[in-house]
């Protein structure tokens, strides 16, 4: 698959893409890839996951649309002061509203931003999620699909994400539609035409740092969401294992690590060991009935998957696994990203993202 999995930032990274120099802003989107390419750094990325909402059931829909409004318009001055309480606020209510390119001062980037500002940004999500539930039912549209369709239907769905991924060159705002009332949403950000089908790569708010790949083939009446199996590129598992350790020397538990497609309550990375040609996790595997389970974990260089097999069966039915169909989310956000931006730089170049 041509794409390229997002890496948690390595201390010997070597490639960077950053939103935050203003006088390159107007010419770089030139390129309708570059907002994509942003996406390879995790410093560009959110640094927290999804998280709680209207009975604690999360506002991914809204995480992923502020992590995307991000991505396309924000500017970062690092040698400016800090914002105050409130002007943070207010920088936040207009990444929200996409109405116009904004200019952070005092952070190189927007994981520093959102690090610093979470519990703000996590209070305007989630009156942005009661203000679309209550006041303008927008919830509904989250609803309105089926969790399995018929193959045809599915092929027509994932035919017109492709359209707007890959032609119109946007990131794409996908809901998912699960069992009942269930609704998740994700962005993707590539996908691939492949023999009998699509790969897919997307940013899913309850992962943080890197993508995940999905697989659609013709025939297919449903997709499986996962987040206890990913497979990602063999560079980013070493980065995550580079990071517990030199988290592990730095005495760092401020944040547990999210290891690809592990939820942090239910496997603690407690010690790492350096060995020969990898290292040894100590860590805490959680069941949903709050039993645990402690293992060593190997990990060895060159693995691109994280080995479930030492894990007993009892705790793996800790495992968030769903069957769902994607909805291109048709609203008319990336038409407001790309108006702001072509007014931004309306005395330089008028440029409309996809074109």
């Amino acid at each position: 698959m041509k794409v390229t999995l997002l890496a948690l930032v390595s201390l010997a990274c070597s490639f960077q893409l950053s939103a935050q120099d203003s006088g390159h802003f107007c010419s770089d989107r030139q390129n309708a890839n570059f907002v994509k390419d942003l996406t390879l750094d995790s410093k560009n990325l959110i640094s927290f996951r999804n998280r709680g909402g209207i009975g604690m059931a999360g506002v991914c829909w809204w995480h992923s649309r502020f992590e995307r409004n991000a991505l396309y318009l924000t500017i970062y001055k690092p040698e400016l002061a800090k914002p105050t309480n409130d002007e943070a606020i207010e920088l936040i209510k207009q990444i929200r509203d996409a109405e116009n390119v904004i200019e952070i001062p005092g952070y190189n980037n927007f994981f520093e931003f959102t690090s610093e500002n979470k519990a703000l940004i996590q209070s305007e999500l989630e009156a942005w999620q009661l203000g679309d539930g209550l006041l303008r039912f927008a919830w509904i549209d989250g609803l309105s699909g089926d969790a399995k369709v018929e193959a045809w239907k599915l092929k027509g769905l994932m035919d017109e994400i492709y359209n707007d991924v890959e032609v119109n060159k946007n990131i794409s705002y996908n809901k998912l539609q699960a069992p009942g009332i269930l609704a998740h949403a994700w962005s993707v950000v590539h996908m691939e035409k492949v023999k009998g089908g699509y790969d897919l790569e997307i940013l899913d708010s309850n992962t943080v740092g890197y993508s995940e790949h999905y697989e659609y083939r013709e025939g297919d009446t449903f997709m499986r969401y996962h987040m206890d199996h990913a497979e990602v590129k063999v560079s980013t598992l070493q980065n995550l294992m580079d990071i517990a350790y030199q988290r592990d020397l730095q005495k760092d538990y401020k944040n547990p690590l999210i290891l690809p497609g592990l939820e942090y309550h239910r496997w603690t990375v407690r010690h790492v060991k350096k060995v020969d040609g990898g290292y040894d996790l100590d860590v805490v595997v959680y069941s949903k009935n709050r039993e645990t389970q402690n293992i060593i974990y190997k990990y060895k260089n060159g693995d691109a998957r994280i080995n479930y097999s030492v894990i007993k069966e009892e705790m793996k039915d800790f495992a968030h696994s769903f069957s769902f169909t994607p909805y291109l989310e048709r609203t008319d956000e990336m038409d407001k990203i790309n108006n702001a931006i072509a007014r931004h730089c309306s005395s330089d170049e008028s440029i409309v993202l996809g074109n």
